[in-house]
């Protein structure tokens, strides 16, 4: 058998192509994406990456006929569950544990991108340009359609303060079996409250639980109910009937809030909400 030998020339050439094969091949398969955050999975499937999510957590929605696994919570994912969907890109927010599946991911060859939650629109754009940089997309539609929400947002808040003081608002956290829970400073809640351009009466940080009468002395404008159900609102009236005695309860600004929307922060499906909401006050 005769064996052929390079000059060095040659074998730099072979390394060359073979490299380029490689880099071709990977630039062909299509990348395999786990969200842990409801928020980052709404961006991908606007940046048209339903077909490429393998595995998503509990909290995101994933429309038909895109079937990923689901990893779990968030909070409590497991290291060998999300390797062994081999994924390439892996997005999750701040709130991702436990401390041993980031450290996995960060030992893994995969592309492994945390997210601040958005407060505003801005951060949620931001957020936008990380994931579609990492996948080498154009986030410019995508921001696009973001700015014209804000600016569609603030047009309506602009009409409504020409009539009216600024709101001072309440958002509760209204879930089946947990009671009622107002959202103070430095929340989800309270970052909505702040895009309707209201005042949070909360005079606290985080979550706590708080009792109808305090609601009636507070007097509100507005109760922003965040629930899974619509119907929450009149529940809330029932179980309460004091509200109704606030200006909230009298100009029937007790408003349903959908809390999957607000999961992580201000997301895409948190500005249709607020851009619903504005609606509703100017009613």
């Amino acid at each position: 058998m005769k064996f052929i030998a390079f000059q060095k020339p040659y074998w730099i050439l072979l390394v060359l192509i073979t490299s380029l094969m490689s880099m071709v091949a990977n630039a062909i398969e299509p990348p395999r994406i786990v969200s842990t955050d409801a928020g980052a999975t709404e961006i991908l499937l606007a940046l048209g990456q339903g077909a490429n999510l393998v595995g998503v957590d509990v909290t995101s929605k994933v429309p038909k006929p895109f079937t990923p696994e689901v990893v779990g919570y968030h909070r409590n994912l497991s290291a060998e569950g999300l390797m062994s969907l081999r994924p390439s890109n892996v997005f999750g927010s701040e709130h991702i544990g436990p401390k041993e599946a980031i450290t996995a991911l960060k030992r893994a060859n995969t592309s492994f991108l945390l997210l601040p939650s958005a407060k505003t629109p801005a951060g949620l754009i931001e957020n936008i340009e990380g994931i579609a940089s990492a996948l080498a997309l154009s986030p410019n539609t995508l921001v696009n359609q973001v700015n014209q929400r804000s600016e569609l947002l603030n047009k309506t808040l602009t009409e409504i303060t020409q009539h009216q003081n600024q709101s001072k608002i309440v958002f509760l956290l209204y879930l089946q079996g947990r009671g009622m829970q107002q959202a103070g400073e430095g929340t989800t809640g309270d970052a909505l409250i702040k895009l309707l351009n209201g005042k949070n009466l909360a005079e606290f940080k985080n979550y706590r639980a708080v009792a109808p009468e305090a609601l009636l002395s507070m007097q509100p404008d507005v109760i922003l109910v965040a629930s899974e159900s619509d119907y929450a609102p009149n529940d809330l009236l029932k179980q309460h009937p004091v509200l109704s005695h606030t200006p909230a309860g009298k100009q029937s600004k007790i408003l349903y809030v959908d809390a999957r929307s607000l999961v992580s922060g201000i997301s895409l499906s948190a500005m249709d909400e607020a851009v619903r909401l504005t609606g509703e006050l100017s009613k």
